[in-house]
């Protein structure tokens, strides 16, 4: 016996895959005044406000702050090599 037969509408259901969601967009623009994110919404943020979540975000991932460190202690030793080399050069003429 059908399903038609024993009085019970045969329902067939269909399935249409979804696209995946587009990927958030984030544009981060920085100002004097300080930092407005775009994704979706505007968000402005001033100085005070952005230094205090860059802080507490630095103190959530101390390994940031080493490599900002390592980073800092490269680009001053690339400047000593050439104020040595400057004075190197000055001192032989």
């Amino acid at each position: 016996m059908s399903e038609e037969e024993n009085g019970t509408p045969k329902v067939t259901l269909t399935t249409t895959p979804q696209p995946p969601p587009p990927a958030m967009q984030l544009n981060m623009q920085i100002t004097p005044q300080g930092v407005v994110l775009t994704f979706p919404v505007n968000l402005g943020i001033d100085n005070a406000t952005m230094a205090q979540l860059v802080k507490a975000y630095l103190a959530a991932h101390p390994e940031l702050v080493q490599e900002i460190v390592k980073q800092a202690v490269t680009a001053k030793q690339q400047e000593l090599a050439i104020i040595r080399h400057v004075n190197l050069t000055k001192n032989t003429n």
